[in-house]
């Protein structure tokens, strides 16, 4: 996908010819076309120029290059190198999405839950979503699951969406994750109330070496400084309620300040309940205001 792509260039230890890259883009490889562009695109072995990027992506494109149309919309878009056209950048997004491109058919859907394309309409979105799902996108499965759940892609259906959920998950996003450990505790989407099952999900979506969703971790945070669906260690639950809390989640911070009071930890609690209130959580307000109170009966002593 995009940003795959471009990971993909930065971890190339080969030494890189644009001269020779050049000659097989006229010689009408697209791939390369599209390679040189991107490195173009971030001065990558090569002087940046956007311009000169955009028309490379442009060449690849006409010869039906996915990752060429994707990158010539987002020039589009963003007025990066070819000038700003939002009606040009969604017929090259639907271009790239039905050539193979996963990332840019989650675009189009993106673009009609916006409104960007004369209106907002779910059910259109969530058919975009699916289609990158189905073509590998993790982030795609996941919106697609919410808006089959919401019921705007056909009749609501639980149950696909949480398999669909299931499909974000394991296709590396998060959220996925943090999804249907949420209907697992609950009994939701088809599925038995199980805060193990849970938990195993939160985990997944708040690991220790990778990217983690706030609400995964917040979720996890909680079941292990109660000791539901895991052994009770309130260490590692503070540790993933914290890492939630400075994701901004209000939530996360309350349940935080109120651990850390409970420990007598009142200082690391004062600061907790303080972020979950600037963050816009009224209980969180009342939490600080009951750890103020709770200070200053220690001070008074």
């Amino acid at each position: 996908m995009f940003w795959f792509f471009l990971a993909a260039l930065a971890a190339d230890p080969a030494p890189f010819d644009a001269r020779s890259a050049q000659a097989s883009c006229d010689a009408g490889d697209a791939e390369v076309c599209t390679t040189l562009g991107a490195r173009y695109l971030q001065g990558d072995g090569v002087p940046l120029d956007r311009f000169r990027a955009s028309q490379l992506f442009r060449t690849a494109c006409a010869a039906d290059h996915a990752h060429g149309c994707m990158f010539l919309a987002e020039a589009y878009r963003k007025g990066e190198g070819a000038g700003a056209d939002q009606a040009k950048a969604t017929d090259l997004y639907i271009k790239a999405c039905e050539l193979g491109d996963a990332l840019a058919c989650r675009s189009v859907g993106d673009l009609f839950i916006l409104g960007n394309m004369g209106r907002t309409d779910g059910r259109t979105a969530g058919l975009w979503y699916q289609m990158g799902c189905d073509l590998g996108d993790g982030q795609g499965c996941t919106a697609a699951g919410l808006w089959m759940e919401r019921g705007d892609v056909m009749d609501a259906d639980p149950k696909k969406a949480v398999d669909l959920f299931r499909r974000g998950c394991e296709g590396g996003h998060p959220r996925g994750c943090t999804l249907i450990g949420i209907r697992s505790s609950k009994g939701a989407g088809g599925l038995k109330r199980d805060l193990q099952a849970a938990a195993d999900w939160f985990l997944r979506a708040c690991p220790d070496d990778a990217a983690s969703d706030p609400e995964g971790c917040r979720e996890l945070g909680m079941l292990m400084v109660k000791g539901k669906g895991v052994v009770e260690n309130r260490e590692a639950g503070r540790d993933r309620l914290e890492r939630a809390c400075f994701r901004n989640d209000a939530i996360a911070c309350r349940e935080l300040a109120e651990v850390e009071q409970g420990d007598g930890r009142l200082d690391e609690a004062m600061f907790a309940a303080q972020r979950g209130c600037d963050l816009g959580d009224t209980a969180a307000c009342r939490r600080q205001d009951k750890v103020r109170f709770k200070m200053a009966l220690e001070a008074g002593r």
